[in-house]
């Protein structure tokens, strides 16, 4: 989100993405008093506000917390590339932002401290004698005379921190210090490197010919019959059988034993069956019992039969309704049924359609005018990689629009990488679409250094979005950064 008041069109994440995940902060450079400037709240107030959990230790805004030196550090950056006047939103994101690094930072030293790891003394104090904490400001160098002068506390502080930070990194740099081999290197190289730009015509199979549904309905006329029938659904053939005598001996109408003894699993409450077509009764009722039905007469009433997992009997009320392509009732649930339990129709038809349209084009010029001319809306990717899922290791594109998802999509991806400049390839569904592709020309774009680079990149921002979200989601972490964000600033 760009930060109101300046000039740069920088978002705030892209600012903080410069301060990194491996940030290491030495608390003591921070002048304990911008805390309270920081927060509304002072003292024990804003201090006793737990933002999350990692286990038993707890993430608060206090003086000697990374949380804290977190949000300092980066309202600095933001302050030194003048951006500092951020509004409400761009604050939450940053104090979030701060949570999740606390919480990386917890995790890291709880499964280093578990596994036995611990930093040497040697090696801390090094660490600390090369900080800027205790330097000389005119030699830039160790001061044992400001060393000596600092307090225990304030020593404590600055040793423990450097720990931390350095568990902190070893972890990270353990966890992604993934080995690449030279192949990966070569084979990712001449993925990036190798982009197409296709144009891409599309049929939509949202508006499909009536025909399509015609000469279905027609084909299939006893499927879209209409019956006018009620329905006692039970449990059991004999509870079937019970209510069947009763209603004989005229102990119960038909009507009041619907109402009160059946499932109505197949019916409203007084029996009547309303998603009535052949083709939906079918879904509970064999072919055998419904030709049974078709034998009844109006106000007859069937045995007892199977209905699905149920039994029951049937009452005719009225004469079935032969189909008839008029009545727009009948003609949608022909157009509903196609479109659920046989779009390979429509599919095969636009498929068709395709083949037809590309028949003798030569070029992607020759294909890009039939695209216009037969309204089919062509569309070009731009020069792209072969990149299955879009991932940032090889370079992310923008898809066109209308195809979110095709860098998802393997038939895409198979059929369009495998064509040649002027080429066109075979129509495939994609969602509710038929495509047709055209290569219109292919480029190597890159050097090896710069693809090696961005390879290297993007592995390494790939397995730190696995890892950080491994960690986020660990029944260890308890999240209260909302409910805290919102006590600590109303």
């Amino acid at each position: 989100m760009p930060i109101k008041n300046n000039n740069h069109g920088i978002s705030l994440k892209k600012v903080l993405a410069y301060i990194g995940i491996l940030i290491v902060l030495v608390l003591t450079t921070i002048s304990f008093i911008f805390l309270p400037a920081i927060g509304p709240k002072t003292g024990d107030t804003y201090s006793s506000v737990i933002f999350g959990k990692w286990g038993k230790n707890t993430v608060r805004f206090t003086d000697d917390s990374f949380f804290a030196a977190y949000i300092k550090t980066s309202m600095d950056q933001l302050e030194r590339s003048g951006m500092g006047n951020i509004d409400e939103t761009q604050r939450r994101e940053l104090w979030e932002g701060a949570y999740y690094q606390s919480i990386l930072r917890l995790a890291a030293k709880d499964y280093l401290t578990e596994a036995g790891y611990f930093i040497p003394d040697s090696i801390i104090n090094k660490m600390i004698v090369d900080s800027p904490v205790y330097k000389n400001p005119e030699t830039q160098t160790f001061s044992k005379e400001a060393y000596n002068a600092a307090s225990e506390s304030f020593k404590k502080l600055v040793r423990d921190d450097i720990t931390d930070s350095t568990l902190y990194q070893e972890y990270i740099f353990d966890m992604l210090n993934i080995p690449v081999t030279k192949s990966q290197y070569q084979l990712f190289g001449e993925m990036a490197k190798t982009k197409k730009n296709f144009i891409i015509g599309q049929y939509s199979m949202t508006t499909v010919p009536d025909e399509i549904y015609e000469n279905y309905g027609n084909e299939n006329s006893e499927k879209f019959s209409k019956y006018d029938i009620s329905i006692i659904s039970t449990d059991s053939s004999s509870a079937a059988e019970n209510l069947k005598t009763r209603i004989a001996g005229n102990e119960l109408t038909f009507e009041d034993a619907a109402m009160e003894f059946s499932t109505k699993t197949y019916s409203s409450d007084n029996g009547q069956v309303s998603n009535n077509f052949r083709y939906q009764i079918e879904r509970f009722m064999s072919e055998e019992d419904l030709e049974k039905i078709d034998a009844l007469s109006p106000g007859e009433i069937s045995g007892v039969i199977k209905l699905g997992n149920l039994y029951g009997f049937v009452k005719v009320n009225g004469l079935k309704k032969a189909y008839d392509s008029s009545d727009n009732t009948m003609f949608e649930a022909v157009k509903n049924y196609v479109n659920s339990y046989e779009k390979s129709l429509v599919e095969d038809y636009f498929i068709a359609e395709a083949e037809n349209l590309v028949a003798g084009i030569g070029s992607s010029q020759a294909f890009r005018n039939a695209c216009n001319r037969e309204g089919l809306n062509p569309v070009e990717t731009g020069f792209i990689p072969l990149n299955y899922g879009n991932t940032t290791v090889i370079g992310s594109v923008t898809e066109p629009e209308g195809l979110s998802g095709i860098m998802y999509n393997e038939v895409f991806l198979k059929e369009a990488f495998a064509l040649n400049d002027n080429e066109i390839g075979n129509p495939f569904v994609f969602r509710d679409k038929v495509l047709v592709i055209s290569c219109a020309e292919t480029i190597q774009d890159g050097d090896d250094e710069t693809v090696n680079k961005n390879y290297r990149e993007g592995i390494t921002a790939a397995s730190d979005s696995t890892l950080a979200y491994g960690i986020l989601l660990n029944e260890k972490h308890e999240n209260l950064f909302s409910q805290a964000y919102q006590k600590f600033f109303n």
